[in-house]
């Protein structure tokens, strides 16, 4: 399960068009899906596929993500 900083550090990367910053919170060989039917597969890649996504302006961040029970 992904921590709530993981998820709001990724979504900082996506809005400030950090790839280094999405990249980095993937394993090695993680992979990130486009939704258009590509997959990227690993750090530098991610990293690439993050520096090419138009800037994208977040209307809101919830802070309704919730912690698994510990």
């Amino acid at each position: 399960m992904l921590s709530q900083t993981t998820i709001k550090r990724y979504f900082e990367a996506l809005s400030t068009h950090n790839g280094a910053l999405a990249a980095s919170l993937f394993t090695e060989d993680g992979v990130i899906d486009d939704f258009r039917g590509r997959h990227h597969a690993g750090r530098p890649n991610i990293e690439v596929f993050i520096n090419q996504v138009p800037v994208l302006e977040l209307q809101f961040v919830s802070d309704f993500i919730e912690e698994p029970p510990v």
